[in-house]
């Protein structure tokens, strides 16, 4: 079963549906109007993986996505693309699994990896949220821009 959360418009939803049940994917992909931050935060908890697909573009070279940050803290395993922002960040099989961008076999191996191994995941789940923790730390993040201005000033 594959939930799909978004923005999108209840238009767009129906757009989607339609062309997922005209596809003969119906009974395994699901679109979900949006949900609130605490509902979301439950059902990424819940998940058995997350998934962040990606591919390499401009915006995927912007920096690290606040969406990937978000997927780690929860401690459930992510499956993503290693694009951009988070290149060179992760070992694949340690925070998180990694496909190279755009391989759509390699991404969905991934998922399969993640799925059929669940030790494993439960490790990489608890170390990706390790690192979110060590890493995108509201706190640490301000202590370390305050040291920078102040080797910065000397």
């Amino acid at each position: 079963r594959l939930d799909l959360f978004g923005d999108a418009s209840d238009e767009q939803i129906d757009k989607f549906n339609n062309y997922i049940n005209e596809k003969g994917a119906g009974q395994y992909i699901f679109v979900h109007k949006p949900v609130g931050f605490e509902a979301m935060i439950s059902i990424e908890k819940s998940g058995k993986v997350l998934l962040f697909p990606g591919r390499s573009w401009i915006r995927s070279e912007a920096g690290f996505p606040n969406k990937l940050g978000e997927y780690l803290a929860t401690g459930t395993p992510v499956v993503g693309a290693d694009v951009g922002g988070i290149n060179g960040l992760f070992t694949n099989g340690i925070e998180m699994f990694l496909a190279k961008p755009g391989d759509n076999n390699e991404f969905a191996e991934k998922i399969a990896q993640c799925l059929n191994n669940h030790d494993e995941a439960i490790a990489v789940g608890r170390n990706g949220a390790f690192w979110a923790k060590g890493n995108i730390d509201c706190k640490k993040v301000a202590s370390d821009f305050l040291e920078y201005m102040e080797v910065r000033n000397g």
